[in-house]
């Protein structure tokens, strides 16, 4: 038996190809700590986009409050 080809990319691929940009640092992946002194982000680790973990409990979360409000009426 052969397996239908899915179009849509699995969930955890779409948070990968278009990951949440670092409120915290901008997407720079670096914090200005002073006139001369920078750090490293640690929201992002860097990365200037949030981990896919972050990423997927925001999304759920947010799904989980849509889905609250629609049986709340």
């Amino acid at each position: 038996m052969t397996a239908i080809p899915s179009h849509a990319p699995p969930a955890s691929a779409a948070l990968a190809s278009h990951g949440l940009t670092c409120s915290r640092c901008g997407g720079s992946g670096i914090l200005r700590m002073g006139d001369q002194q920078f750090r490293t982000c640690l929201d992002c680790l860097g990365q200037g986009q949030l981990p896919t973990e972050v990423q997927r409990e925001l999304l759920f979360s947010d799904l989980r409050a849509a889905v609250s409000s629609v049986h709340a009426r």
